[in-house]
């Protein structure tokens, strides 16, 4: 246990059938590498109220989580290897400024798990068999999440909670048993250049959020492709959404009346002026542009979504309805 202490290196130990593993509080600059820490009653290792601490190249076994921080900023967490956690690979809470890449995360409950945390960079971690998510961001702002892989989790791939500017890019989310990007009450967010393939549900589910743009993605052999409720502001361009066994897109109920003109839009060129001046309108609440659909169940559906605006897309080999519109306006 190490309390109010700078500049500390905890390195090459073998640490086993402990109540916890290595604890860090209240010290900076510290740095923990090479360890092993195995079949703890807690926490493999621990950084609480503590900025600037490197944690890498440790490996973790049977712990009941990996690698925890609770506000704990300025951290990296790279290249350990963490095995068999019966709650979180990684978790972070109420932080700030942190890297997590690198990681090998086999079989934990979830993966890695950002909670209230600002500034978090989830880059390059291979994820797997996780017995919930594999990545799981709630309360989040500010987050890249980049060049991952994620499969086998016997639930969602990635989730993000009541979270905003958040940026999924160049993940490979594949053979997850629920969906494999999942949306709530979100805002600002990115998903581009990911492959999400074979998911049990759904490729990108996206409830109750406004201003998210997917661009470039290929969500291929999955139930259904993307699907949409309670959202707005969407943007979907140039992605390849092919084999889902129903719906390629999906979009059903707007909540155009919880935008505002005056606020930032993710969408471009969506916002104009009318007479007088200072009055302003919201074009579109969602935009499906330029996307391949082809040997799907069905192409393009929308229900009860006004203003959607869909065109250039290719849409072809469907099994069923190329287009459907119901109860939708403008």
């Amino acid at each position: 246990f190490i309390t109010g202490s700078n500049n500390v290196n905890v390195f090459d130990n073998y640490i086993q059938d402990s109540g916890s593993g290595i604890n860090i509080m209240e010290s900076n600059n510290t740095q923990i590498t090479t360890n092993n820490v195995s079949n703890t009653k807690s926490h493999g290792i621990s950084i609480d109220n503590s900025e600037n601490v490197n944690v890498s190249n440790n490996a973790l076994d049977n712990n009941s989580i990996g690698i925890s921080s609770n506000n704990a900023n300025n951290l990296k967490i790279n290249d350990n290897n963490i095995k068999n956690s019966r709650s979180d690979g990684i978790s972070t809470y109420k932080s700030r400024k942190n890297k997590i890449i690198d990681n090998d995360i086999d079989d934990a409950f979830n993966g890695i798990s950002v909670y209230d945390s600002e500034d978090v960079n989830v880059s390059k971690n291979k994820v797997k068999n996780s017995k919930n998510k594999g990545i799981s961001l709630d309360l989040t702002k500010n987050a890249k999440i980049k060049s991952n892989n994620i499969k086998n989790s016997q639930d969602i791939g990635v989730s993000l909670g009541n979270s905003e500017n958040i940026n999924l890019t160049n993940n490979n989310i594949t053979f997850n048993a629920a969906d494999g990007i999942y949306i709530s009450y979100g805002n600002f967010i990115g998903i581009n250049n990911n492959t999400i393939t074979n998911n049990t549900n759904l490729g990108i589910s996206i409830t109750n959020t406004k201003n998210t743009l997917i661009n470039t993605n290929k969500i291929i052999g999955n139930n259904e492709g993307i699907n949409a409720l309670y959202s707005a502001l969407i943007g979907i361009f140039n992605n390849s959404i092919e084999k889902n066994k129903e719906r390629a897109i999906y979009l059903e109920n707007d909540i155009n009346n919880q935008t505002s003109p005056y606020s930032p839009c993710i969408l471009p060129d969506n916002i104009f002026s009318a007479i007088p001046p200072h009055m302003k309108y919201l074009k579109y609440s969602a935009i499906i542009s330029e996307n391949n659909i082809s040997n799907n169940g069905y192409g393009i559906e929308i229900h009860n979504f006004n203003a959607a605006k869909v065109n250039f897309n290719i849409v072809n080999n469907n099994y069923g309805d190329a287009m459907s519109i119901f109860y939708s306006n403008n």
